[in-house]
């Protein structure tokens, strides 16, 4: 038996803050490698493992960018509408606009959401 583990034998009271100090001064020096190493149980209980994390997020992007795609061709559509009586209510216009802003981190500019959703006569 080594030193570390006779320490460790004689200090089983404290496994949570040995293994947390460890991992700490780990990361202090091998902030990449000691990512590499499994969470603990009660993490991956709650938000499950690291690749599954991964791709939830990938299909929340996906879906974020997809829902901005819809809302920038609401806007566009109430934009280039002649009749402002048909479609959407002003409030919802005003709330898309918002949402839009939310999902995309950027102001609603007709010209701007075109561009970068492919929208228009020209993307055809």
């Amino acid at each position: 038996m080594d030193e570390v583990q006779r320490f460790i034998v004689k200090n089983q009271h404290q496994f949570g803050y040995i293994m947390q100090e460890a991992s700490r001064q780990w990361i202090a020096k091998d902030p990449v490698g000691a990512l590499t190493v499994g969470d603990c149980h009660s993490v991956v209980k709650k938000y499950g493992q690291y690749h599954e994390l991964l791709e939830k997020n990938e299909k929340l992007e996906k879906n974020q960018k997809e829902l901005a795609r819809v809302i920038a061709r609401n806007l566009i559509a109430w934009d280039t509408s002649k009749d402002k009586r048909e479609g959407l209510l002003p409030e919802v216009y005003l709330t898309n606009k918002w949402i839009y802003k939310q999902l995309t981190g950027e102001e609603y500019v007709q010209h701007k959401a075109m561009k970068k959703f492919q929208i228009g006569d020209e993307y055809s």
